[in-house]
């Protein structure tokens, strides 16, 4: 008897742990929605792809008995999706901004008529969460690069979200939704980045290596642990198809600033303040003799 209930407790406990794994996404994306026809009846065993626009990769499932389907562990990036059945024009949707963390609701109705037929839809609405209930603020690549940050701490941006209030240092030390000071979670593609005895950061990525960031403030889901306030979930820069870089300066100087009241009253000099950072970041394919099907599906990203 205590054998068989030994066993009944291991396979509930693999059970729940192959559940865990298949639903925690933390900065990747999911593309999910439903396949129907122009009466609103579900289209089953429909094939549906999802492509990446800026590597070409692509993933592919078929839809449910009921015409659902999903995708998920998809890396934040634009991306189409085409959905296929014999006897249907072929549906596709464009240019779908996935963010970090975003499960995006894409539904296709298909029209009868011939294969080679094909009916584009563009989406250029911001897209919603409609399977998930968390609050959160997404800070894109745009936002991270070109607002002004004295110290180049893309972290410092988490102020950007709404119920955060900037306390101590950038990351871990503002205040989310009412929690205390260092008890939010800082992840960078997934993996904690916060020391385990203090809870403050123990790395902070330059801003060329920060591709996107999403602050969730309440109601996060069980798979973030570690956090008495907020989550702030990060995702770092990645290669594509074609290759790009950057070079830069990071200059500061205390001749293009001016002086405070208190030191022109006084007859004092301002500080004297030099400070020159130098970096590149280079991304692209590997160009591996393995490519197929037309695309690379290696990438690097170096950023110094």
């Amino acid at each position: 008897m205590s054998q068989k209930f030994t066993r009944l407790i291991a396979t509930i406990g693999l059970a729940t742990l192959h559940l865990v794994v298949c639903s925690a996404q933390v900065e990747q994306g999911a593309i999910t929605g439903s396949i129907v026809d122009q009466t609103g009846a579900s289209v089953p065993k429909a094939k549906v792809t999802i492509t990446n626009a800026n590597t070409q990769v692509s993933a592919t499932t078929e839809t449910g008995e009921q015409g659902y389907y999903k995708i998920p562990f998809l890396p934040h990036g634009n991306y189409t999706v085409v959905a296929e059945k014999a006897g249907f024009s072929t549906g596709r949707v464009t240019n779908i901004e996935l963010t970090v963390g975003l499960t995006a609701t894409i539904d296709i109705i298909l029209k009868p008529g011939a294969t080679h037929e094909e009916i584009t839809v563009t989406a250029d609405a911001v897209l919603l969460d409609e399977q998930g209930s968390s609050l959160g603020n997404v800070v894109g690549r745009q936002q991270i690069t070109q607002l002004p940050l004295s110290g180049r701490n893309p972290y410092a941006l988490v102020v950007l979200a709404p119920g955060v209030m900037p306390n101590g240092n950038n990351g871990t030390g503002p205040i989310i939704s009412g929690g205390r000071s260092n008890t939010s979670a800082v992840l960078l593609d997934g993996a904690e980045t916060r020391n385990t005895s203090t809870n403050d950061i123990a790395y902070t990525p330059p801003l060329e290596a920060v591709a996107e960031f999403k602050v969730i403030t309440n109601n996060y889901s069980a798979e973030y642990g570690r956090s008495g306030g907020g989550i702030l979930t990060v995702a770092g820069t990645t290669g594509s198809n074609r290759l790009h870089g950057s070079a830069y300066e990071f200059f500061r100087n205390n001749v293009l600033n001016a002086n405070g009241w208190t030191n022109n009253r006084n007859g004092l000099k301002i500080n004297p303040l030099r400070h020159n950072e130098y970096g590149f970041a280079v991304g692209g394919p590997t160009y591996l003799p393995h490519v197929y099907d037309g695309h690379n599906h290696t990438f690097f990203f170096f950023n110094w």
